[in-house]
């Protein structure tokens, strides 16, 4: 009787441990989110700096050279003594001001590294100094917090994007602007820079939902309450598509790390 009481409390502790399990894989994205840890407590990943990074990534865009918001092919040229990545002009893209910035490639931070470094100390006080004068912002974060360095070379929060674009975006909120007023030609991609907004087509927006999702868990920096509903409902209508499945495989295997809100 003993070793059959003793067979149910086992069976019984089996049971529980596969509806825990259950539960777990159905909790609700925004609890998920909710347990974002302090961001002096995150766990550090592979990446020490934002040079390292863009170099980094070329491996992962190593089969996969088009740009995130326009979809352009982009290549490795090299003129007077250093390299850069091309826009080439195949997918109607046009510039709106600066004709060599938007068709240079750049790897921009889909959550910027305004919105990311703001509240640091080394971004809002003058803690270094160089040639006897002192300075803040994102060059003193980069000489002296770990932890920004961490933030800005997280490749999981970098694409590549026109130069321009990038440029025009700056730190600007996602969101949507009226009417479909193209300022770059055939590119799905406008900005509204008096209110500040930059609308991005929709077959890539549950990924940028999904890299600031990411940035709220991994270092808890805050989404307001109305920018969270858009992420949510732009996660829901554009799920992860297979590129953006292997290449949060590709950056986990260089970076150590991957993003949970693409692995479903």
């Amino acid at each position: 009787m003993k070793f059959k009481s003793l067979l149910i409390i086992l069976f019984i502790l089996a049971c529980q441990n596969i509806f825990s399990e259950k539960e777990n894989q159905l909790k609700d994205r925004q609890d998920f989110i909710n347990q974002a840890s302090d961001s002096s407590l995150a766990p550090t990943h592979k990446i020490p700096n934002y040079r390292i990074a863009k170099k980094l990534l070329t491996k992962i865009y190593k089969d996969r050279s088009r740009d995130f918001y326009c979809n352009c092919n982009f290549i490795r040229i090299f003129k007077e003594g250093y390299s850069v990545n091309q826009i080439q002009n195949d997918c109607g893209l046009q510039a709106r001001v600066n004709r060599e910035r938007a068709f240079r490639m750049e790897w921009e931070h889909i959550m910027p590294a305004y919105e990311f470094g703001k509240d640091l100390t080394c971004w809002k006080n003058n803690l270094c100094e160089k040639n006897g004068k002192s300075f803040k912002g994102r060059k003193c974060c980069r000489r002296i917090d770990p932890i920004f360095n961490q933030m800005e070379s997280d490749l999981h929060n970098l694409r590549p994007s026109p130069g321009e674009i990038n440029s025009d975006r700056s730190s600007f909120v996602f969101g949507d602007v009226p009417g479909e007023r193209r300022k770059y030609g055939s590119c799905d991609f406008e900005v509204d820079f008096v209110n500040q907004i930059a609308e991005p087509k929709e077959d890539i927006r549950g990924d940028i939902a999904r890299t600031y999702f990411y940035m709220n868990l991994r270092y808890k920096i805050s989404i307001s309450q109305s920018q969270m509903e858009l992420f949510k409902s732009w996660d829901e209508s554009d799920p992860p598509d297979d590129w953006e499945v292997l290449r949060n495989k590709r950056i986990k295997k260089i970076q150590g790390n991957s993003n949970p809100f693409i692995e479903r």
